[in-house]
């Protein structure tokens, strides 16, 4: 029997790729398996203490709290092209394994920074700005201290990408530091580029609005994709504080508009998203989505008057400003939601909100998808 070609091959392990059982038997097989095989099986590294190893195929790798000894493995890191970083507290590390960061990873495209501690808002800009290349941002449980002293390294660093606009194309940043970030991010960079945008609002006070208001200032209208997390109950001092700032009155180039509600099934929440659409003014808008958990307790959310959605009349206001030209490009209109209750009955909820877009509905349009809330 012939070989097969090795095309072939790759096409066939290929396919394979997250089954780690038969990317071992693959590289087992024969010797013209084995590179597409390690390719595979390889692709992604986690560090945890560890002291020496060889990374030729890696392309993802994951330090946690960067204790491990990083300089025997610099030859290996000019091909990483994402970067994450996990329980790294910064100023516990010495100045060998910064400058590594620092400097050995010229290739990263995609950095993470989960569960780090950083004593400025420079420290952190410093990072992010010594990676040319760097194209997506995922910042998540960021503790972030005030000291405004910057190492000699970081200054530099910073001081380069103050020279030039930001290249990064997706950008997200959770609740628990996105006020400082925003504020500081605006101030430094120039996001010409951002195509993706995840953001949070983490409180409902008026002042919580402003740092979104700058952050977007500084987004080019490249943008296509955003979405915007609230995590507290949408009140009506938040909702007048958005349509005086007029958040999303820029002349964004939005294709997706994602709004996650921290509860669904407010009596605000249908105002909240009517407030949002309200300032979209460019009609490019294909996708929008509603996320949010479903209660259904309380007086003040819509199940209080017996019915599924309660007084329907606000959503209906949505449904109507959804119908105006500025929308006629909206082809999928999908509601998130979380049970977090077992009294929730999916079923009167999706008919509740199909006679409130009845448009959607009979067009196809509007979909629903559940999940418990964990």
């Amino acid at each position: 029997m012939p070989p097969l070609p090795q095309e072939l091959i790759d096409i066939i392990i290929d396919n394979l790729d997250d089954d780690l059982e038969a990317l071992c038997a693959c590289s087992l097989t024969c010797q013209a398996w084995l590179p597409s095989s390690r390719k595979h099986l390889f692709d992604t590294l986690s560090l945890d203490h560890l002291d020496s190893c060889h990374l030729p195929y890696t392309f993802s790798i994951t330090l946690f709290s960067c204790k491990t000894r990083l300089g025997g493995l610099t030859p290996y890191f000019k091909n990483i092209t994402q970067l994450r970083l996990v329980r790294t507290v910064w100023n516990e590390l010495t100045q060998d394994t910064k400058s590594v960061i620092y400097t050995e990873f010229p290739s990263v495209k995609a950095l993470t920074l989960l569960d780090c501690q950083f004593s400025s808002f420079e420290e952190l800009l410093a990072l992010v700005s010594a990676y040319p290349l760097l194209r997506d941002l995922s910042v998540e449980c960021l503790t972030l201290g005030d000291r405004e002293d910057e190492e000699p390294e970081a200054s530099e660093h910073l001081r380069k990408a103050l020279t030039r606009e930001s290249s990064l194309t997706s950008l997200a940043v959770d609740a628990t530091c996105f006020l400082g970030f925003s504020k500081s991010f605006s101030r430094e960079f120039t996001l010409v580029n951002l195509v993706e945008l995840d953001c949070s609002m983490p409180g409902r006070d008026v002042g919580d609005v402003e740092p979104l208001r700058l952050l977007f200032q500084s987004v080019s209208t490249a943008l296509r994709q955003l979405k915007i997390a609230f995590s507290a109950a949408p009140s009506q001092t938040m909702i007048d504080a958005i349509d005086r700032s007029r958040l999303l009155s820029h002349p964004f180039q939005l294709k997706e508009l994602i709004i996650s509600a921290s509860i669904f099934d407010h009596v605000l929440t249908p105002r909240l998203i009517w407030t949002l659409l309200s300032q979209l003014q460019v009609p490019t808008l294909e996708t929008l989505v509603v996320c949010g958990h479903v209660y259904n307790m309380g007086s003040t959310l819509l199940y209080s008057d017996g019915s599924i959605l309660g007084d329907t009349e606000t959503w209906d206001q949505v449904n109507h400003i959804l119908d105006q030209p500025r929308f006629s490009k909206l082809r999928k209109l999908e509601f998130s939601l979380l049970y977090a209750s077992s009294l929730v009955v999916g079923d009167d909820i999706e008919a509740a909100l199909s006679n409130c877009f009845p448009g959607f509905a009979e067009k196809g349009w509007l979909t629903f998808k559940w999940a418990w809330a964990v």
